[in-house]
């Protein structure tokens, strides 16, 4: 269903529970911008009814989420800290095509799998970590990653030409996959 090119690597489990006051932190900044780039597309393309309404909801879902992590980091006792780089958006996000024409479609598909490798990560915690909180907790999100990784590439279907869609999405996800490749392992959310 996610089409991710490559896999995390189990391992990357591990290095979480070593450390995993960095995942929730992280985490909640994933969402901030989750909240954030979907008011940016509200914002950006006023004109696109169907969008609109969709990155509406989203905005108001990921806002909740944030609240959600925020109370899962409070009852470990893990601290807010400010947020770090994240160098897997930072290059990731000037694959988007600039102009009009196909703008959108890159920015509807970036955000695609952006939540299809959050999606996928939320999977090898839930199945991998020896933490029963923490795999109950990434249950709870799991279904709301997949679904907004199919709204996204829905809009872009709503948008778009169905080959032209599938055509960027696909070098898009190999894109991705260099750049998963060239990351350092870290216990991110990507």
């Amino acid at each position: 269903m996610l089409k991710l090119k490559v896999e995390t690597p189990r391992g990357w489990v591990d290095q979480v529970m070593e450390s995993p006051a960095d995942l929730v932190t992280d985490h909640i900044h994933c969402e901030q911008k989750a909240v954030l780039s979907a008011l940016s597309l509200m914002n950006a393309w006023p004109d696109h009814t169907e969008l609109v309404a969709a990155m509406a909801d989203l905005a108001e879902e990921e806002a909740s989420h944030i609240r959600m992590v925020i109370d899962f980091a409070r009852e470990r006792g893990y601290a807010y800290r400010k947020a770090g780089s994240d160098r897997y958006a930072s290059r990731l996000h000037p694959l988007i095509r600039k102009g009009t024409t196909f703008k959108l479609l890159d920015q509807l598909l970036i955000s695609a799998i952006i939540e299809a490798r959050s999606c996928e990560r939320f999977d090898l915690i839930v199945r991998f970590s020896h933490d029963a909180g923490f795999r109950n907790f990434y249950r709870t999100l799991f279904e709301s990653e997949a679904r907004h990784y199919a709204l996204f590439v829905n809009l872009a279907l709503t948008y778009y030409n169905r080959e032209v869609v599938f055509a960027r999405l696909d070098e898009l996800l190999n894109a991705e996959a260099d750049i998963i490749g060239s990351l350092p392992p870290e216990p991110c959310m990507h």
